[in-house]
């Protein structure tokens, strides 16, 4: 694959104890849920880029320092230009192949800063959009969760 990045698990963002504090603030703020997660647990904490380090940094230092799995979509169809997959441990932006280097290294940086919620990230340009389809997609494994038989066994 040609976009294939695998991050050092070594990178951590550099910042002063005041610059996490109020990353951290407004992440408890805008994700109680994924606050109360990472208060429980022992994994590294990650503080969002500014949009400056965002579109400024170096790729590679980017996915490094915030954790990525870039990767290369199998998906080519032509207005398609890639998605971001976010659990609790991971965020994979995956990309279509055979696109120039600017559509990559850009839409790869949008993905990056809406994945991880970056205050001041300005709206794509026209005809370009980023669709949300979690809530879509929880309420259709919303009732496959409950469709299993009384031998647990899924019934369509």
């Amino acid at each position: 694959m040609r976009n294939n990045v695998q991050p050092s698990a070594s990178a951590r963002i550099q910042t002063t104890d005041d610059e996490q504090a109020a990353a951290q603030r407004s992440v408890d703020r805008a994700f109680p849920a994924v606050a109360a997660f990472l208060a429980s647990t022992d994994a590294p904490q990650v503080t969002p880029p500014s949009v400056d380090h965002l579109m400024d940094a170096p790729l590679q230092q980017l996915v490094d320092e915030l954790g990525i799995t870039l990767d290369e979509s199998s998906i080519d169809e032509p207005g398609f230009t890639g998605y971001a997959y976010v659990t609790r441990n991971r965020v994979v932006v995956s990309l279509p192949p055979n696109r120039s280097e600017l559509e990559h290294d850009c839409m790869a940086r949008y993905l990056i800063g809406t994945a991880f919620k970056v205050d001041g990230l300005p709206p794509l340009p026209e005809p370009f959009r980023v669709v949300d389809i979690t809530a879509d997609v929880q309420r259709e494994q919303a009732p496959a969760a409950g469709c299993a038989d009384h031998e647990g066994r899924g019934s369509w």
